[in-house]
């Protein structure tokens, strides 16, 4: 067996969500594995935004056997999802897409990296210590019904370039350099979702990162809040009630997201807001540093 690891390309991308849905479907024990995350897209979206994102293929001979995906937020990584066709597993296979993985993070210059994985499997936790990454806080991923919750929030008043430039200044806040303008012109450049905003009299407190439906990494019937940042905790419980409010004028039964419980202030006020924790995963990040996740950080994002 010769693994080679190179990019993606497009033809791939139909064998790279099989064996993502597979990988997650057997490690999870789900009768029909390929049913993992039905509906939606993790992989294909993520390849569509190059600008802030990088993919590497693992390949056997001309075989795709495994995948990995970083992610660029400015002044902070992460990657996944890294998946390997079971019968590759124990191999070697995910050590040898992750090294590429770090060359990549070192060529965006990124403060800090993390991944998101489970917490009670010891393989996962070792592969990636081997890369200095180390087990921190639970991340709970959320949901909650959608219900009509008052008035929603209009939309951004202003230019693309004034929302880029708006949300900057606000996750510039919570981490120096912190910047997610990819993850808001993949959903506005492939019709993924919305972003949802909360001002404060002329300026931007808060905003979300939506995917909506089918074909968006939220799959069927629910919004998923992939990035969310609020100035403070009345601006954040605004923009979870805008989120929900989402939800309901898309036809979209249930709002997700994942939230760090480093981060305490916001996981305390999304549980009084009547979400409910329906899966948990653990927060690694290199050399242990805390990164952007505190317990005055109003931020949602799970690093999926």
């Amino acid at each position: 067996m010769t693994i080679d690891i190179r990019p993606l390309r497009e033809n791939d991308l139909p064998e790279a969500d099989r064996i993502f849905r597979l990988a997650f479907g057997t490690f999870l024990g789900l009768p029909d594995p390929t049913t993992f995350a039905a509906g939606a897209d993790l992989i294909g979206t993520r390849w569509r935004a190059p600008a802030s994102n990088a993919t590497f293929g693992a390949f056997d001979g001309e075989t795709l056997v495994g995948s990995n995906y970083a992610a660029s937020w400015g002044s902070f990584g992460f990657f996944g999802p890294l998946t390997v066709r079971p019968d590759f597993w124990s191999k070697g296979i995910a050590q040898r897409l992750l090294e590429p993985t770090m060359d990549v993070f070192a060529r965006w210059g990124v403060r800090q990296s993390g991944l998101f994985t489970f917490p009670q499997s010891p393989k996962h936790l070792a592969l990636y210590q081997k890369f200095d990454f180390w087990p921190q806080r639970l991340t709970a991923l959320m949901a909650k019904p959608a219900a009509a919750a008052g008035k929603a929030e209009g939309a951004f008043d202003g230019s693309r370039a004034e929302l880029l430039a708006q949300a900057r200044a606000v996750t510039d806040t919570v981490f120096a350099g912190l910047d997610v303008s990819g993850e808001i012109n993949a959903v506005l450049d492939q019709s993924l979702g919305e972003v949802v905003t909360v001002r404060d009299r002329d300026s931007l407190a808060a905003f979300a990162v939506c995917h909506v439906g089918p074909r968006s990494e939220a799959g069927p019937n629910a919004v998923y809040v992939k990035f969310a940042a609020a100035r403070d905790d009345r601006q954040f419980g605004a923009l979870l009630a805008a989120c929900e409010a989402l939800a309901v004028r898309r036809g979209m039964g249930v709002v997700t997201a994942g939230v760090n419980t480093a981060c305490h202030d916001a996981y305390r006020t999304m549980a009084a807001q009547g979400y409910r924790t329906q899966f948990t995963g653990v927060a690694m990040q290199r050399g242990n540093g805390a990164g952007y996740l505190g317990p005055g950080a109003y931020v949602l994002g799970d690093w999926r």
